[in-house]
């Protein structure tokens, strides 16, 4: 008897998990990233539960890298050419403190960067969440995940606001901004707004937390 109650707790349990996993998918709560970045520029989408809306507006450029020895080995394509980059620097990490040394002794070009929100990040080793002053005067934060993607950005304007949902029609309300009735088509973890008006662009796709990953 006990044997069939935890089979049947164990089966409520694992019914409850796909309901919320499907309910998810047919909102558009949560974080939607641009599928495309012309230009390496696109906007980060985040709804929230509680109807909050926020948007990033951002330069991305996302690559793969490599750590051999104290060599960091980058791999990413032109966004216009298509063509395949490599670039090597040499690394020391000292506590929060990351630097990157590229180029030849007498012409090298150092990059010091700080540990960012530390409670993301692991403390030992390159994985995790780094930030710089880049070039334009904006900071930058380098992003190194344990898989061998990487990503660098630089946040060019944060909004937030308000949203509501009537059907396929999504309105956004933020400060001296107001878009209406903009016709969306949601379909699991794929967002389009396929209206020749698509401020916010044209396709984007979830982010999955962890834990929907592995599943």
């Amino acid at each position: 008897m006990h044997e069939i109650n935890l089979c049947i707790l164990l089966l409520f349990s694992s019914l409850v998990m796909v309901s919320c996993s499907e309910e998810k998918k047919d909102t558009l709560v949560g974080q939607w990233e641009p599928v495309t970045r012309p230009y390496n520029l696109g906007t980060t989408l985040i709804f929230e539960e509680d109807s909050s809306y926020v948007q990033i507006k951002e330069a991305r450029v996302n690559y793969t890298y490599k750590l051999v020895g104290d060599t960091l080995i980058s791999t990413l394509f032109d966004g216009l050419s298509g063509k395949e980059i490599i670039d090597s620097t040499h690394v020391t990490i000292s506590g929060d403190t990351l630097i990157l040394v590229r180029g030849k002794v007498g012409d090298q070009q150092e990059t010091v960067m700080k540990r960012y929100d530390s409670i993301y990040t692991n403390t030992d080793g390159i994985i995790g969440f780094w930030t710089w002053p880049h070039q334009s005067g904006r900071d930058a934060i380098s992003e190194y995940h344990s898989e061998g993607k990487a990503s660098v950005s630089v946040l060019i304007e944060r909004r937030q606001g308000n949203y509501f949902v009537n059907g396929d029609s999504l309105t956004i309300v933020m400060p001296g901004t107001t878009l209406r009735e903009i016709y969306f088509n949601l379909k699991e973890d794929s967002l389009f707004f396929p209206g020749k008006f698509a401020p916010l662009g044209t396709a984007f796709y979830r982010v999955k937390d962890k834990d929907e990953q592995e599943e």
